[in-house]
């Protein structure tokens, strides 16, 4: 409404109580949309600045009360998505190829590439496990965010396609990763799982007649307790999140 302050802030929940993170000053900046991502076990939170504006995101932390902006690849601007307990921040920033963005670790100060499918100009981590292995997706066209976007393992330096057969014009990224390395997220607007390299549409997991359709999964805890979006197969059809416990 006329008059309302439209920025938005990173916020914290605890207790019942929600707390205004405070960074990036709006008007000193001009950032207007400041998001908190992620947070581990030892508090530090993560998350990403951005404006309606020429101004490139910028990706942080907070930990005891101090924000560092993580550097980028060489470009602009950069965001942060995933956490783990050691402290190791994943997402994605630009390069010094003006157009080109890849997947980006941040550990202990330092910054590192961890790059694309073989033909791919654009990839993002998007969460990371205890081991230090990360998922996300990447393009397969070179140069800039256009194409299909595939499922993918950063390890060791390797980026590894979970998807390699997807068709044409379908999408499918990894959003999460638990300490077994079982990964969750979505493929042709289906929630998948992948296990060992295999993947599995986790619709065809649930019991038949479930009343919904899973589209995608967003994380998995060690447990193997899945959370993600569905859609109701009747009725309003809005999305609704969902929880699934293994057996």
């Amino acid at each position: 409404m006329p008059g309302e302050d439209t920025f938005q802030r990173a916020v914290t929940w605890q207790n019942g109580e929600i707390h205004d993170l405070g960074m990036f000053p709006h008007a000193t900046t001009g950032y207007d949309d400041v998001e908190a991502t992620n947070i581990n076990d030892q508090g530090l939170i993560i998350g990403f600045a951005g404006c309606h504006c020429s101004l490139p995101a910028q990706a942080w932390s907070l930990s005891n009360g101090v924000v560092t902006v993580l550097p980028t690849l060489g470009g602009r601007g950069a965001e942060a998505w995933g956490v783990n307990a050691s402290g190791q921040i994943v997402g994605a920033a630009d390069t010094t190829t003006v157009g080109v963005t890849h997947a980006t670790l941040w550990q202990n100060g330092a910054v590192s590439d961890l790059g694309a499918l073989p033909s791919g100009g654009f990839s993002e981590a998007v969460s990371i496990n205890a081991s230090g292995v990360a998922v996300g997706f990447s393009t397969l066209i070179a140069g800039g965010a256009l194409g299909d976007r595939h499922a993918v393992i950063f390890q060791g330096g390797t980026v590894t396609d979970l998807t390699p057969t997807l068709p044409s014009f379908n999408d499918a990224v990894a959003e999460g990763i638990n300490v077994h390395g079982v990964i969750v997220g979505a493929r042709s607007g289906r929630a998948f799982i992948w296990q060992n390299g295999v993947g599995t549409d986790l619709n065809t997991l649930i019991p038949s007649g479930s009343g919904v359709t899973l589209t995608s999964a967003s994380g998995i805890n060690d447990s193997g307790q899945i959370v993600g979006i569905a859609i109701p197969t009747t009725g309003a059809r809005n999305a609704v999140a969902f929880l699934l416990t293994p057996q």
